[in-house]
This record gives structure tokens, C-alpha cells and sequence, in this order.
């Protein structure tokens, strides 16, 4: 998928529906249609990825009963738009922070603070993830937003 659209982005609801496929049905996306530069592209895949893989193994994907809500939307900040990229579980099994700082953590915290503010919060009813950054960091050209096909953002109610 990211090899098919390195040149000019991708819609971060094709990567979210990509990484999430067999799960749509416990995964409700919404304001994800922005196009999302080659960098942006590979960097939201990795953290998708890592997201998505840390839900099934010990999240709200880990049982019958969880959810994730994922939320995408552009706000003002300091005269600049930014774009905040939200994913929420819930019903999951009781949530405690990781024992450990291993190769997700630093995908998920360190190498998204590149891009701009990152917070994550392993509350007991379930992860919470949130990325602020300024939307011209990561959008792709003017040319490719106009050129790209809108994706597909299917959705299940979250409880």
C-alpha cells in the first residue's frame, strides 16, 4: 500500500482501513480523509500499526466486549491549522502502563514527536492516544490532495 502511493501521499483513512481490515467491525473512524505527504504516510502507518497490534494483544481488540474509536480533525492553533489524530479504546480488559520502554513506545512517542505534540495515557478503562501536528508538516502537495480518490472510511458504532 505505501509502495503504491510513495510518490504523491496517501488518505490517512486508506492507511487506517488498511492496518484495521478484519476489525471494522469494532472500529469507528471518522475526519480521517486528509492526504498525508510520503513521510506522513510511512510514520501514521508505523504508528497505526503499533496501535492496532498493542489492542489485540492486550487491549480493547484482546476480548469480545472492546472498541476503538479513532478521530481525526483539523483545529486553529497559534494562526496555523493543526491536525489531531485521536484513538480511544474501550471495553477492553483493565489497562496498566507498559513494564517496559520497547520498540512501539519509541514508535509511538519518540519518533511522533518529530512530527509535533504526542500524549498517550494508559488509563484502566482503556489507552488513549493523541497526536497534534501542524497540518502543513504533514499533507501532501497541493497536486496530489487534487489527484488523490477519497478513501473509504467504514465504520461500527462504538459503545
Amino acid at each position: 500500500m505505501l509502495a503504491r502511493g510513495t510518490s504523491e501521499g496517501l488518505s490517512l483513512a486508506t492507511i487506517i482501513n488498511q492496518q484495521v481490515a478484519s476489525l471494522l467491525e469494532r472500529v469507528r473512524i471518522s475526519g480521517c480523509d486528509v492526504s498525508l505527504s510520503p513521510q506522513a504516510a510511512h510514520q501514521f502507518a508505523l504508528i497505526i500499526h503499533e496501535l492496532a497490534t498493542n489492542a489485540l494483544k492486550y487491549g480493547a481488540l484482546s476480548n469480545l466486549q472492546g472498541s476503538i474509536a479513532i478521530e481525526g480533525r483539523i483545529e486553529p492553533f497559534n494562526g496555523d491549522s493543526h491536525f489531531i489524530f485521536s484513538w480511544k479504546e474501550h471495553g477492553g480488559p483493565p489497562v496498566s502502563p507498559p513494564a517496559r520502554i520497547g520498540f512501539g513506545s519509541v514508535i509511538l512517542l519518540e519518533s511522533a514527536r518529530e512530527f509535533g505534540r504526542v500524549a498517550m495515557d494508559h488509563a484502566q478503562e482503556g489507552v488513549t492516544y493523541e497526536l497534534d501536528v501542524p497540518l502543513g508538516a504533514i499533507a501532501a502537495s497541493a497536486r496530489s490532495r487534487t489527484t488523490s480518490a477519497p478513501a473509504r472510511a467504514s465504520s461500527a458504532q462504538a459503545p
